[in-house]
């Protein structure tokens, strides 16, 4: 991969090995990684090169090689055993972004927003759309980009990638009609919370008429209804037929979100909140293509839940993998760092999968936690290290301490709620 993509041309003292090594080692052990931190790594594998020799190692043939890297491990999935094999469907797939300041020097190269009349803008951020398979926990994809694209042109410009019988979970910011009709024409499942400023419409008479969420409301606490199932229509002209299901949620949730929109409202523009909005914040709202038969009402709220894990695997990744922090540097060797440290967490991420299918083949019932899994696996990094330059080594010192390693980052269930194993199983 390094000689096809021109970072290694001849035979020398650095070698692509002891390049992604100590790379990759060392944006782990250190946040912020200098070049001397870095030309220390490499002497780990012989590597004699002075720090102004290393700097120009940092080229787009080195971005190119790392990228390539990462790719092939992506591409790689990993095949584990593991009771959640689904006959509905073939993946249950959770998408969602995330985002992290960079030092201003890279302004140029990668633009933070420019929002009029907002003191302390970051200048410099990135972008990260991820996307994984909640059942095998292979990732799907990943891809780094410019924070003004926004999670809709992602959802437009990522329909190619839809697969057949795969049931696709995403927040609201990439629910769009087009969206929604591509999954279908995929032969695919989707399955979303209602966007607000969506039209809804339902069949009366022979008739579609917008729904009255007044009077909905209004019939539902008169009936002492807690969930309602609903054929609908959404949009205007190219309108989608679709399963709509309702909950109704209680006081305390419902004053939240009408305290949260208030605020932003009457802090920004003076806007007031409408009867309408009001009444539909009683509710959950939930739409999907899944028949009846094979999701029920429960079943789709609980399952939606699952998409809460995206945000865990970003809490991971933020707060102890240190995705994030980065120095004063050049554009190449942020790049090169960023990627390392992507191919750090994937690596350790199928060891996690291991861990994982190793948990459920005792206990179905059972999982590790991602957050401890990270803390654990940062610290024994070193070890880890040492290990992957012996033959079957990490898979021996997995063979011997597996088990022990898996019920230390066992997650806590708390009580009387469904965890993720819990709830892909009743499906």
């Amino acid at each position: 991969m390094a000689r096809d993509c021109n970072f290694i041309q001849r035979q020398g003292k650095l070698t692509a090995h002891s390049f992604v090594n100590a790379l990759m080692y060392g944006v782990i052990q250190d946040d912020f990684v200098s070049l001397l931190g870095l030309k220390h790594e490499l002497e780990e594998f012989d590597c004699t090169i002075s720090k102004t020799a290393l700097h120009k190692r940092f080229t787009k043939e080195a971005v190119a090689f790392t990228k390539r890297l990462l790719a092939d491990q992506i591409s790689k999935r990993l095949q584990v055993n593991t009771e959640l094999h689904n006959k509905i469907f073939k993946q249950i797939c959770i998408k969602d972004s995330t985002k992290f300041r960079l030092p201003d020097s890279m302004e140029n190269d990668f633009p933070g927003y420019r929002f009029k009349n907002l003191e302390k803008q970051p200048k410099s951020m990135i972008n990260i759309q991820y996307e994984y398979d909640l059942l095998s926990g292979n990732w799907l994809t990943l891809d780094f980009t410019k924070v003004n694209r926004n999670d809709q042109c992602d959802s437009k410009e990522t329909i190619y990638q839809l697969t057949k019988n795969s049931l696709y979970i995403r927040d609201l910011g990439y629910v769009t009609l087009p969206y929604l009709q591509a999954v279908e024409a995929a032969q695919s499942y989707y399955l979303n919370r209602l966007p607000h400023h969506t039209t809804v419409c339902i069949e009366k008479e022979g008739h579609l008429t917008k729904i009255d969420w007044i009077s909905l409301h209004k019939e539902m606490r008169k009936t002492g209804q807690i969930f309602q199932e609903i054929q609908v229509c959404l949009g205007n002209l190219n309108m989608l037929k679709t399963r709509m299901v309702i909950f109704r949620e209680n006081d305390a949730v419902y004053e939240k979100r009408v305290r949260k929109l208030s605020n932003k409202r009457l802090g920004k523009n003076g806007f007031k909140v409408t009867d309408e909005y009001k009444a539909r914040s009683h509710y959950s709202i939930f739409i999907t293509n899944v028949p009846q038969e094979n999701l029920s009402a429960y079943q789709i709220r609980d399952i939606y839940k699952c998409r809460w894990q995206i945000e865990i695997i970003f809490k991971a990744w933020k707060s102890h993998v240190k995705i994030g922090s980065f120095r004063e540097m050049g554009k190449e060797r942020f790049e090169c760092q960023l990627m390392a440290k992507f191919i750090w967490i994937l690596l350790y991420w199928k060891v996690f999968q291991t861990m994982n299918s190793l948990m459920k083949s005792i206990d179905k019932n059972v999982s590790c936690s991602i957050i401890k899994f990270y803390i654990r696996a940062k610290k024994l990094s070193s070890v880890f290290r040492k290990l992957s330059s012996q033959k079957l080594g990490i898979y021996d010192w997995l063979k011997t301490n597996s088990i022990s390693f898996a019920y230390s980052l066992k997650v806590e269930v708390k009580k009387g709620r469904l965890n993720k194993n819990q709830i892909i199983m009743s499906i």
